[in-house]
């Protein structure tokens, strides 16, 4: 065993001896900025979800609702996405996603002036913005 180790050299010098990937700058930052800006999308109205109880006129037993929606949504799609993404690339499927996280944020936003059907377009689009937040598993 150590014998074939040696002749195949350690992980560490494999690593360092192996041909580089090359990743622009640019790339890893707008990286970085969309995975910042669809987490902040996805978390930044957590503490306010029992004004959205109040300003539905439901209970705040019904918020459990907005949270399991969207991290079932997020968790049953996830490997839609990346199967997608094997397909079509990744750049492509982030871009979806973004456009897709703010279609699912201006739902949700809307959902306030909709009267009875209010809090069910809110559910909805929390569930759909979980689709989109699911991008991470990429």
């Amino acid at each position: 065993y150590r014998r074939s180790m040696q002749k195949q050299g350690s992980a560490r010098q494999l690593l360092d001896d192996g041909p580089q990937l090359e990743v622009p700058q640019v790339a890893m930052l707008m990286l970085v900025i969309t995975s910042f800006i669809d987490n902040l999308a996805g978390s930044i109205s957590s503490p306010v979800m029992p004004y959205y109880a109040k300003a539905f006129n439901v209970s705040t037993a019904n918020i459990g609702w907005l949270y399991g929606l969207w991290s079932f949504s997020s968790t049953v799609f996830a490997p839609k996405l990346t199967e997608l993404a094997d397909k079509i690339g990744r750049r492509p499927v982030l871009i979806m996603s973004l456009v897709g996280a703010g279609i699912a944020n201006l739902i949700q936003g809307s959902a306030l002036s909709l009267g009875s059907w209010g809090f069910k377009v809110f559910l909805f689009g929390r569930f759909f913005s979980g689709i989109w937040a699911a991008v991470g598993a990429n």
